[in-house]
């Protein structure tokens, strides 16, 4: 078997990759490559696939040594990189809630105690 046919198969048996942080500061580009090819740069960087490519082995050393990403699929990767170790280091920072409170508005009620003169205008 192939060097390239063992990428293949290895990025087929892995199936779609989890994006499990936040998609916020991401294109949905990014989140398309991510998506379809995260365990596949995942294997690159952690040695489970021998880059084949000049372009692969650049990718590699990108994450690895921190080099400037230069294209879609290394700005993604790092990006998403940075975004986890972020969410990782600070959980407190993402746990924000959007959910809606009753404290701080006003309610039909306070709106006629305002206005009881519109209590029953029809």
């Amino acid at each position: 078997m192939s060097s390239k046919s063992v990428h293949l198969d290895y990025i087929k048996a892995k199936g779609a990759f989890s994006v499990d942080c936040s998609f916020q500061i991401f294109s949905k580009e990014e989140i398309d490559v991510l998506q379809k090819y995260g365990h596949w740069f995942n294997g690159l960087v952690n040695g489970d696939l021998k880059p084949l490519t000049e372009a692969q082995k650049r990718f590699v050393e990108v994450v690895q040594e921190g080099l400037t990403p230069s294209n879609l699929f290394e700005k993604a990767w790092v990006k998403y990189l940075g975004r986890k170790r972020l969410e990782d280091e600070n959980p407190e920072l993402f746990k924000l809630s959007y959910q809606y409170k009753e404290e701080g508005f006003h309610t039909r009620e306070d709106y006629y105690k305002l206005h009881p003169s519109r209590r029953n205008r029809k």
